[in-house]
């Protein structure tokens, strides 16, 4: 399993707002080959952080490009673009 997780500064603080982004783009994900499960955080400092997990590296590399383009387009509440990324292969996980 290979994982990513994108920091997002948001602009705007409307709980519901994130909410529905965060839903919005694990439906996205979801139509994605291999994968796995979307979490979305508000994290008090002002960020919207996005875990995208996926079966394998090539599955994760290809739904980036569609996660990156939705949240340009359609996370109002967030800046484009995540300011911190990161990614790799999974090592060690219970649950989900």
């Amino acid at each position: 399993m290979y994982a990513s997780i994108h920091r997002y500064h948001v602009t705007a603080t409307a709980g519901s707002d994130l909410s529905d982004v965060g839903w919005q783009l694990g439906a996205i994900l979801a139509r994605s080959r291999g994968f796995v499960a979307a979490v979305v955080v508000e994290d008090h400092g002002g960020a919207l952080i996005t875990i995208r997990l996926f079966d394998d590296k090539a599955s994760l590399n290809a739904a980036t490009p569609v996660a990156e383009r939705w949240m340009s387009e359609h996370g109002a509440a967030a800046e484009p673009g995540a300011t911190e990324v990161a990614s790799g292969e999974v090592v060690a996980q219970k649950g989900l």
